[in-house]
């Protein structure tokens, strides 16, 4: 058997300053090939993986990588301590879009720069996603973007797309979570007790509302890289247990009350909607469904401080006719789901501003990442 991707990577980690200085073949040889291999290519294949091709003069890309006779994508090596160009990357990008390939890779090894000719931009502008191979999630991006099981799918370019746009936003999370690291440690340092309680009151008090949200969902990450511990003291974690369960138990509770009421629109449902929480399967139609059915549950559990904000945001409002369009006209009463406080919840919302909304409310309830679980359209939404 060879490598496992996962060795390949580390191994190559910590080589890579070692190797300062080889050049663009050598690069190829010893850490391109390697990690294709490892990705599952068939490297002494010359259809599969097809180097120098040499359909366009002057310019022909390093390799490009076919499943089954078709073009997957372009692959253009630099040398290992290369500063790639925007020449460099209009090049790759342009003989990609000559071919009519939709996804062409830059690499030099340690970084890896992926273009989407669907961009209507420049071809440099078409970079959806860059990350470099020491960042300590690379094996999984690679093994996400760039594995041979991947292009071997059904229309593998568009799911790309959409795995693209998730790591960029993973990656857009750890910068923030190193922002919101260096500020706590800094607020433990000038007088919060250094314990689990003094980090959530410095979260609670020296971060920004969105930074405490990333933060809390984040908290056991933070614990540990901050003091250096695993977990929530045993106190700590039986009384976070006890209390996640009784919240996502009221929440499944609601969620089955409203599914034996069902107050959807017939219109709303939808077959290809399919929804679990904490594995148990709920009887929804759709994100509407979803959202009304969460915040039917902080009444419940009565979460006076959630509902408080919904309020403020005009998210509950006490009569239909409260919010306006922006002409001063009222929205429709189908932009409303009235609630069992006689309050009304605006729903008139894209899926995307939904899922962030129901996301928010998890977040702040403490449920744990992934509680909630949606199929929807072939995607697959963990949340929070």
């Amino acid at each position: 058997m060879g490598e496992s991707l996962e060795e390949v990577v580390a191994t190559l980690v910590k080589k890579l300053d070692r190797w300062r200085g080889i050049n663009e073949a050598q690069t190829s040889q010893v850490i391109i090939l390697r990690l294709l291999k490892a990705l599952g290519w068939d490297i002494w294949d010359p259809e599969e993986v097809k180097a120098q091709d040499s359909s366009s003069k002057p310019y022909r890309p390093d390799f490009l990588l076919n499943v089954n006779g078709e073009s997957a994508f372009v692959l253009e090596v630099k040398a290992l301590d290369k500063t790639p160009t925007d020449e460099d990357r209009t090049q790759v990008v342009n003989y990609a879009n000559s071919q009519n390939i939709r996804w062409a890779v830059l690499t030099t090894g340690r970084v890896w720069e992926f273009f989407d000719n669907k961009e209507e931009a420049k071809a440099p502008e078409k970079r959806v996603l860059l990350f470099q191979l020491d960042n300590p999630s690379a094996k999984e991006y690679l093994e996400r973007t760039l594995s041979k099981s991947l292009w071997k799918e059904a229309n593998a370019s568009g799911k790309l797309s959409r795995i693209a746009k998730d790591i960029r936003k993973e990656i857009e999370t750890q910068q923030s979570l190193t922002k919101i690291e260096n500020i706590l440690r800094k607020a433990l340092e000038e007088g919060y007790q250094r314990s689990e309680k003094g980090l959530r009151k410095a979260i609670e008090k020296e971060l920004s509302a969105n930074d405490q949200e990333l933060a809390l969902s984040h908290f056991n990450v933070l614990l540990r890289r901050i003091l250096e511990v695993e977990g929530p003291s045993e106190e700590g974690k039986k009384d976070l247990e006890n209390s996640t369960r009784s919240t996502a138990s009221e929440i499944l509770r609601t969620l089955a009350r409203l599914s034996t009421t069902d107050q959807t629109a017939p219109q709303e449902k939808d077959a290809d909607f399919k929804a679990w929480f904490n594995e148990n399967t709920l009887s929804v139609g759709s994100w509407r469904d979803l959202y009304v059915g969460i915040v039917e549950a902080l009444y419940s559990l009565d979460r006076k401080d959630i509902i408080k904000d919904w309020r403020n945001q005009l998210d509950i409002v006490p009569s239909i006719l409260t919010r306006r369009k922006r002409d001063g006209s009222p929205y429709p009463p189908t932009a409303y789901r009235k609630l069992s406080s006689g309050e009304y919840l605006f729903v008139h919302l894209a899926a995307e501003r939904i899922r962030k909304k129901i996301r928010d409310i998890l977040v702040l309830l403490e449920m744990p990442p992934g509680s909630l679980r949606v199929e929807y359209l072939n995607d697959v939404f963990l949340i929070p």
